[in-house]
């Protein structure tokens, strides 16, 4: 019997979809894709339309009561306009969850995230939130969900936090649970680790800092082959400092996004409060 999924994670990039995919999917009745980001109904995917390479994905979900994947790139509407239509034509009963965060700090991570895999956005951060449009992109969380609404009740969707998981991960993942339909006693209690990828990157880089300062480390560099050392030199290469918002650059940005944090905090019940946008 072909296996498809009841739920998606869809984002929002930078907003704590990897760590939530990762803690869902040690329940014992919810199902997560091995691969994270399969962006089969993006119409630039590699598989898309693929439905023999999608349906192997959940081939291990038998017996399971919620089945999913995670894609962050769905909630990208502007770039992937088709896809809300797409999954609402093959998964029209599929319930949605969206994860956002602070829109300056989720703009932050992005670019750091762009600069970690050496995309071609500007190192000058002021000049990146100006001229690098994805990163305004994906901060439009509910001209985002506009589009889903369109073919989804508010029912099959869930907005999360990612400031709410920080602060309680426990509650949040049984609020997810409810909404998919598992007990949520059946989770074994953990603390959710978070799996930030430019960060984890960062304090790699500082580790192998430290460790270059140790006594012997010159004699192990010289017996390092150069393709080697050009990996670690890869992987290892320090993220610039923490992004420092000049005053004209973030009140540019909240003109871009101000009032769309407001819509998605009013859709959720959130006090408009909730981030402090001012501060």
């Amino acid at each position: 019997m072909t296996q498809l999924p009841n739920f998606l994670i869809i984002g929002a990039p930078k907003a704590g979809s990897t760590s939530l995919w990762n803690e869902l999917r040690q329940h014992p009745d919810i199902f997560l894709t091995s691969v994270k980001e399969p962006n089969f109904f993006c119409s630039n995917s590699a598989n898309y339309q693929n439905w023999s390479w999608y349906t192997s994905l959940f081939r291990g979900s038998v017996g399971k009561t919620a089945i999913g994947e995670a894609s962050v790139a769905y909630s990208l509407v502007e770039r992937n306009p088709t896809t809300p239509a797409l999954i609402a034509q093959h998964l029209p009963h599929v319930r949605l969850i969206y994860i956002v965060r602070h829109p300056l700090r989720r703009i932050e991570s992005a670019w750091l995230h762009h600069i970690s895999k050496r995309n071609p956005v500007p190192r000058d951060f002021s000049q990146a939130v100006r001229e690098f449009h994805p990163l305004i992109e994906g901060t439009l969380y509910s001209r985002n969900l506009e589009e889903y609404r369109q073919y989804f009740p508010d029912q099959q969707i869930l907005v999360l936090f990612l400031e709410d998981f920080q602060a309680d991960s426990q509650q949040v993942l049984e609020q997810c649970d409810r909404f998919l339909g598992v007990d949520p006693t059946a989770r074994v209690s953990r603390a959710a680790t978070p799996q930030n990828v430019s960060a984890q990157r960062y304090i790699e880089s500082e580790r192998l800092k430290k460790l270059s300062r140790l006594p012997g480390a010159k004699l192990v560099d010289r017996a390092t082959p150069a393709w080697l050392k050009r990996l670690i030199q890869k992987m290892g290469t320090p993220l610039p400092p923490r992004p420092q918002w000049d005053a004209s650059t973030r009140q540019w940005a909240l003109d871009q996004v101000g009032s769309d944090a407001c819509s998605i905090l009013a859709y959720a019940k959130k006090s408009p409060n909730f981030w402090n946008l001012d501060r």
